[in-house]
C-alpha cells in the first residue's frame, strides 16, 4: 500500500502488525487498551502504543534493491552487541524530525554512496525479530522497507564509516532464507516470491 504522508504512526496504521503474543505483552503493560477481539483491535493498538511513548519502537527504513537479474542486494553485518552477525537489507535508523525518504537516501548515501532514481515504492512496514540497545533499554525495532531503484552506472561502495562489512546479490529464495533472523515471515515470503 502506498504511503499517505511521513508520519510512522501513520504507516504503521496502514500495514504494520504485531504478533498474538506481542499484543498479549503489550495489553498486559497497558492494561487500559480496552480490547478483547485481536483480530479487530492489533492494528490500532500498534498505533496507540507508538503514540504512548516514543522510545516503545525504533523506527528505520530499509530499501530492497534488486539489479536486472531480479537477484536481491544485502549487507553483512558483523556482530553487535548482542546481536550475532547477519545479512540485512540497506538502510537505518530515521532521525530526529526527518521523514523516511530522506532517512532512505541519507541512509544509501552514507552506506553504499548511492542515491534512489525515482520515488521509492512501500512493501511493508514490520517489527522486526530483534530489539537493540537505546540508553539502558531493549527497544523492539520497526522497519519500513521500500522497492528502491538505483542508476545501472552507479558503482556501490561500501562506506568505511559504517558498521557493514560486505555487500552480495542473491537469488530472492536465498535472500529470504538469509532475513529470516531479522525479518518478518510475510515479508521473507514476499521476496522469496519476487519474479
Amino acid at each position: 500500500m502506498p504511503m499517505r504522508g511521513y508520519c510512522p504512526c501513520e504507516v504503521v496504521a496502514n500495514s504494520c502488525y504485531v504478533s498474538q503474543a506481542q499484543f498479549d505483552e503489550y495489553k498486559a503493560q497497558y492494561s487500559y487498551l480496552k480490547a478483547d477481539n485481536y483480530n479487530t483491535v492489533r492494528k490500532l493498538s500498534t498505533v496507540q502504543l507508538l503514540l504512548m511513548s516514543a522510545q516503545l519502537f525504533q523506527i528505520a527504513a530499509k530499501a530492497l534493491i534488486r539489479d536486472s537479474n531480479g537477484d536481491v542486494f544485502m549487507t553483512h553485518v558483523p556482530q553487535w552487541g548482542h546481536v550475532p552477525e547477519h545479512w540485512d537489507l540497506p538502510g537505518g535508523r530515521i532521525d530526529e524530525n526527518e521523514n523516511f525518504a530522506h532517512a532512505l537516501d541519507r541512509e544509501l548515501l552514507e552506506e553504499l554512496g548511492v542515491s534512489y532514481t525515482k520515488t521509492p515504492q512501500q512493501l511493508m512496514c514490520m517489527q522486526t525479530n530483534i530489539s537493540i540497545p537505546v540508553g539502558d533499554k531493549m527497544i523492539p525495532l520497526v522497519y519500513v522497507v521500500y522497492a528502491v531503484d538505483i542508476s545501472d552506472t552507479h558503482t556501490i561502495t561500501l562506506s568505511e564509516d559504517t558498521r557493514e562489512d560486505n555487500v552480495a546479490w542473491f537469488s530472492p529464495t536465498k535472500a529470504a532464507e538469509l532475513m529470516k533472523f531479522k525479518f518478518s515471515k510475510e515479508f521473507c515470503d514476499l521476496v522469496k516470491n519476487l519474479t
